[in-house]
């Protein structure tokens, strides 16, 4: 979306507080998960089977991983003047959330 979105635009994303809620990664966890091309993503270490301890942590981590994608392209797209956000709303009362 990054490649197309025009000088001035606007992009939104929907995230989840959930990403906030796991362990803290560390930095170069994050800085990884921001900015890894999206075609190495999944051939990080920190997103292998045997690191991801259940589906709540899959959850998680992919909503990490979308508020700190979103972060990284912010800068790309301040360059074009155009800017994107991702929304982080609180906690819907799912069997998920249950968990």
């Amino acid at each position: 979306m990054g490649k197309v979105i025009k000088k001035g635009g606007v992009g939104v994303t929907i995230s989840s507080q959930s990403g906030k809620r796991m362990k803290q990664l560390t930095k170069e966890e994050d800085e990884l998960l921001a900015t890894t091309d999206t075609e190495e993503l999944l051939k990080l270490d920190i997103l292998q089977p045997e690191n991801i301890t259940d589906t709540l942590h899959a959850y998680q981590m992919a909503k990490r991983c979308n508020v700190l994608r979103v972060a990284g392209e912010a800068i790309k797209w301040g360059k074009r003047n155009a800017r994107v956000n991702s929304i982080s709303s609180g906690i819907i009362i799912t069997p998920l959330a249950n968990d």
